[in-house]
């Protein structure tokens, strides 16, 4: 699960970079971006990394890892707009897509009331709300997001209602 909940981290808040173009994640919380990282290494083992880049909220990621991802997965384009859960994916059991889920809310989610997760891709967003669902969370249908009358993102909310199911799951992971 926790390696595939780094393609996730991808979809959200980086991207595998094609030829000539260097594969990152950004996240400015230095927590989220420790986190990242020590998956990276609970995978791959220690590796090099820039740490300028790092202390700037930046993880610049090894060919080699971003490589594997692309062969074992199939992956399919990363950048923002380009980007799709793959349905060989989408057909993994629980433990990987809660994981997976989880992934994506800590780049792309605002926790409250509800659990509001986002992209401005509106067939990425369709794939998590898919997982979501599928995970037996209970999911409003994805829609548009406006700000000052202004497009902003696709949103789908996961309702408080599913909350304790969505920690459980979380803490049988973290047990496993």
């Amino acid at each position: 699960p926790e390696m595939v909940s780094v393609i996730f981290h991808f979809l959200g808040d980086g991207h595998i970079g094609r030829k000539g173009v260097n594969s990152s994640y950004r996240q400015m919380n230095q927590k989220g971006l420790n986190n990242f990282l020590l998956k990276l290494k609970n995978i791959f083992g220690n590796f090099n990394y820039s740490k300028n880049e790092f202390g700037n909220g930046k993880v610049l990621v090894p060919k080699i890892i971003t490589d594997f991802y692309n062969y074992y997965f199939n992956l399919p384009n990363t950048d923002t707009f380009e980007s799709y859960v793959p349905d060989n994916i989408k057909s993994f059991d629980k433990e990987f897509l809660v994981a997976s889920l989880v992934a994506f809310m800590i780049d792309e989610a605002n926790i409250g009331e509800t659990i509001e997760v986002y992209s401005k891709n509106h067939n990425l967003i369709r794939g998590i709300r898919e997982i979501a669902a599928k995970c037996g969370y209970d999911c409003k249908e994805v829609r548009k997001k406006y700000r000052y009358g202004v497009f902003d993102s696709y949103r789908f909310l996961i309702s408080s209602n599913s909350y304790l199911k969505l920690y459980n799951d979380i803490s049988k992971l973290t047990e496993k």
